[in-house]
């Protein structure tokens, strides 16, 4: 009998026998395809600044509406704002993702938050991508340059406008046509949301290994 539960289970949304299915299914994914060229990616939504998703609510008008309006309207109605996220990742994902990092296969969740927004996790197979395996990597100077290389291409840390000053209004909260697509539209992004907004010597200094502080190293954009 419990095993006739756990079985019917699987196919109960939500469920952690169904989760657990889904588990199987993504490990075998992943030892059928290789691990090699494998990208993980998460996006979650800013639901609360997005203007095209709050003019689709009932209670939208034409004036701007408060922060404490678009919380309420987040929460009244909150099937509208998980189908504007959904068509807004799967647009991204399939005009730019698919292209910009040559993926052949796939595999992402949907999941939410205790508060009700929404957020994906997932991963994409590359194709033609290097196969990373140190033993070899550290006796070919020339094949660890080409995995530096492709590494670089994908993983960076660099803020242009590190002195900048962080912009009042949330980048979010910008139309379409209000868009550059430009590097300031990215620093503006970066300082706003990847910033700490209290620094202070616990948090953002480093450490080297004799347990000294680096003063002139702050991790405060991060």
């Amino acid at each position: 009998m419990a095993n006739r539960i756990m079985r019917f289970g699987e196919g109960l949304r939500g469920s952690c026998q169904f989760w657990y299915a889904r588990f199987n299914e993504l490990n075998d994914m992943i030892k059928q395809i290789g691990p090699d060229g494998l990208i993980f990616f998460t996006f979650s939504a800013a639901d609360l600044h997005w203007p095209e998703l709050h003019q689709l609510m009932p209670s939208n008008s034409n004036r701007e509406t408060s922060a404490k309006r678009h919380h309420q309207n987040i929460v009244d109605n909150s099937h509208i704002a998980d189908w504007f996220f959904h068509k807004r990742f799967e647009i991204f994902f399939n005009d730019v993702l698919k292209k910009q990092w040559d993926l052949e296969d796939w595999w992402f969740r949907f999941k939410w938050q205790h508060h009700g927004s929404v957020h994906v996790h997932g991963i994409g197979k590359r194709k033609n991508a290097p196969t990373i395996e140190w033993k070899h990597m550290k006796e070919d100077e020339n094949k660890m340059n080409e995995i530096i290389q492709y590494l670089d291409s994908l993983v960076t840390t660099i803020n242009p406008g590190l002195d900048m000053p962080v912009p009042e209004r949330h980048p979010c909260q910008k139309k379409s046509n209000e868009l550059n697509d430009d590097q300031q539209d990215y620093i503006d992004l970066i300082n706003k949301l990847q910033r700490h907004t209290r620094c202070s010597p616990a948090y953002c200094l480093c450490i080297n290994r004799e347990g000294q502080q680096h003063q002139e190293i702050c991790l405060g954009v991060i």
